[in-house]
């Protein structure tokens, strides 16, 4: 059989050609693999057919007969198109090769000189850069009308490994805390929770109007995250997005999914100075003022005193500034430590007394609190203090010595009678080890100390001739 075929917008009429195949008496049409129709990607709208079938009588020749009536028939079929959500076209935009971290530096700063203890430091922020679009948007998306797009976004989690803490902020850069609500490209989120950790932000529906129908979230300028001041601890970050479908109709979602991305970051330490002095209780620059021999008394001196020689403890204490919140104890071999360590101390003199570590020899080692040295050099005016790697697991790893004192380890023995004012310098070495156990270092820097010390000398009356 031939037809003639028009079709208008929704509508497909088929005209069967009078005489050249039409319909002969008491034949079925059958359209079946004939006529499709084809829906747009991501599409569910649910729709109806009207068929409307126009039938006559024939003469014998198969065509309609002169002045005979014509019948219509209609049917109406009910077609439900059932959605089926997909994940969200999801990621992390940080201009970096899939599965590459992102590499930042300790206070997003490079000179030394910023860090440590005099440094004037700022916590390194982090914007969150993370887009998530539904993949069921209809051509013609109409508010309140089934042509817009089936699915939406109803929840976003974010988690990360690191010490730094999630800060969400509204169009007015103000913090916005847990139960608070900000707005995101258009719509209305709730921060449902918030800790340093973990964040989760819901698009709840609307009373009045039912689901947002969120289609496109980008968090970029609403979620960062901070880090704490000399912390360069490598962490990921995880976003979670649930898509919900609620099949065209806005009734109750019917089914949801979820799809997740993780973004590496490096945080490269650098290395600052030691926070570190000489503790004699006096005023900065001022001398430490002693007596020869230790005492002020005029017989303990001169040829016939059982004089004993004078001995300076050295008084003096280091510290790194790059202290996680969470230490962990030496040669732990996590990521928490502390990513800086103090590897030597050189100290030195230009009076005439000795130096002293008990009873020690270059060459030994000696403990220094929880942690060893070695003594790589003592002569009378020098000493030079070493922390070697911890080398008794199967992983060397560095000592990350946090903190030095050197009271009642390191000494000075002046002469007998000798009253040389002198001054003591302690030069600390800090060495960055990035967070991450190595035993290479990275980098190093020095911090310099000096004091001063007026040795009074104590007159000895000497006996007539």
């Amino acid at each position: 059989m031939i037809y003639d075929v028009d079709v208008t917008g929704h509508i497909l009429t088929l005209d069967l050609v009078a005489g050249q195949g039409t319909a002969p008496l008491g034949t079925d049409i059958d359209l079946a693999g004939l006529i499709a129709i084809e829906f747009p990607i991501d599409d569910s709208t649910d729709f109806s057919t009207l068929f409307t079938v126009t039938t006559t009588e024939l003469n014998i020749e198969g065509d309609p007969r002169t002045g005979a009536e014509t019948y219509t028939t209609t049917k109406t079929i009910d077609h439900v198109i059932q959605g089926v959500v997909g994940e969200a076209a999801a990621g992390f935009d940080y201009d970096v090769e899939p599965g590459a971290d992102v590499v930042l530096l300790e206070e997003g700063e490079a000179d030394p000189v910023v860090h440590g203890a005099d440094g004037d430091e700022e916590a390194l922020v982090i914007d969150v850069k993370y887009i998530a679009t539904v993949q069921d948007i209809d051509e013609t998306a109409v508010l309140d009308d089934d042509s817009q797009q089936s699915e939406g976004i109803t929840k976003i989690v974010l988690t990360h490994t690191g010490h730094g803490s999630f800060v969400v902020t509204d169009e007015f850069d103000n913090p916005v805390g847990e139960s608070g609500e900000v707005t995101i490209g258009g719509y209305t989120a709730t921060v449902a929770e918030l800790t340093a950790t973990s964040l989760t932000l819901t698009f709840e529906d609307d009373a009045i109007t039912g689901p947002q129908m969120v289609d496109t979230v980008n968090l970029s300028g609403v979620v960062s995250v901070e880090l704490p001041i000399d912390d360069s601890t490598d962490f990921s970050l995880t976003a979670k997005t649930t898509t919900t479908e609620y099949d065209d109709d806005g009734d109750q979602p019917l089914t949801t999914i979820e799809t997740d991305h993780t973004q590496g970051f490096e945080i490269q330490g650098v290395v600052g100075e030691a926070a570190a002095s000489f503790n004699y209780g006096v005023e900065p620059g001022a001398s430490v003022v002693l007596v020869e021999d230790d005492t002020d008394v005029i017989a303990d001196h001169g040829a016939d005193a059982d004089e004993t020689p004078l001995i300076i403890d050295v008084r003096y204490t280091a510290a790194v500034q790059d202290i996680d919140e969470d230490p962990t104890p030496v040669g732990a071999g996590d990521d928490s430590q502390q990513s800086e360590g103090i590897t030597r101390i050189e100290l030195s003199h230009n009076g005439d007394g000795s130096f002293k570590i008990g009873t020690k020899i270059e060459g030994e080692t000696v403990d220094i609190g929880v942690y060893t040295a070695t003594i790589e050099t003592l002569t009378d005016t020098s000493v030079v203090l070493t922390f070697l790697d911890d080398l008794s697991g199967p992983d060397p790893v560095p000592q990350m010595v946090d903190s030095v004192d050197l009271f009642s380890v390191v000494s000075i023995e002046l002469p007998i009678d000798d009253s040389t004012d002198f001054t003591l310098t302690a030069v600390t070495t800090t060495t960055e080890y990035d967070d991450n156990g190595g035993a290479v270092a990275e980098a190093t820097t020095t911090k310099t100390d000096t004091q001063h010390f007026d040795i009074q000398g104590v007159v000895v009356k000497r006996r007539p001739a």
